[in-house]
């Protein structure tokens, strides 16, 4: 593309006297649209190729180079640019950005129960933990635990409901189910008996 110098040929005639000059060509851009395709990852996983669709690109004329995204590993949608692709000077290129979505991490949330010694009612502890990506950083709770019934018994099922995250990576996770179940024991409460003396 760009402006060319027209030379004058050899050509002759017996009936005319024929000067020349110089002209110009000017062979224009063509137009080229390259769209990148939307694409995405779960979080904590490694991206993808990135790839586009080209329109108007002329016989063995090639793209180089590599689209990009912008930067970010946190859950969320980010826009894909067009990087360092390009088809040389003889294209004017027209580039429809892409998107590129990083989805929350299904978090496995598993419960330990504690034993704890009769009370009376179905109140249970219980420690929780999950399997969060090292280093990431969040608090785990629940609303409630309760075993099964109030009896005392061993190895009784434990209910715990309510499981959120709160925390500066809670964003990136997701939790499939916010009630999980546990075992633990409700304990036979001591009971001291004192004989009262008899009198007559």
């Amino acid at each position: 593309a760009g402006k060319h110098w027209i030379i004058p040929g050899t050509f002759l005639s017996d009936n005319f006297e024929i000067s020349y000059g110089l002209g110009t060509l000017t062979i224009t851009k063509a137009e080229l649209q390259i769209r990148a395709k939307d694409s995405g990852k779960m979080y904590s996983d490694m991206d993808p190729e990135l790839d586009y669709e080209v329109n108007g690109l002329y016989g063995t004329d090639m793209l180089t180079g590599s689209l990009l995204r912008d930067p970010g590993e946190n859950a969320g949608v980010y826009e894909i640019r067009q990087g360092s692709v390009n088809a040389g000077d003889n294209y004017n290129i027209t580039f429809v950005p892409g998107k590129f979505s990083i989805g929350q991490k299904v978090l496995k949330v598993t419960a330990a129960g504690i034993d704890k010694e009769y009370d009376g009612n179905r109140t249970a502890q219980v420690v929780l933990s999950d399997d969060r990506i090292s280093d990431d950083s969040f608090e785990l709770s629940y609303t409630g635990a309760s075993f099964s019934d109030k009896n005392a018994g061993a190895d009784k099922l434990i209910t715990v409901s309510g499981i959120s995250l709160q925390g500066d990576d809670a964003l990136n996770y997701t939790i499939s189910n916010d009630i999980v179940t546990t075992t633990a024991s409700i304990l036979v409460k001591p009971i001291n008996v004192t004989a009262l003396p008899d009198s007559k």
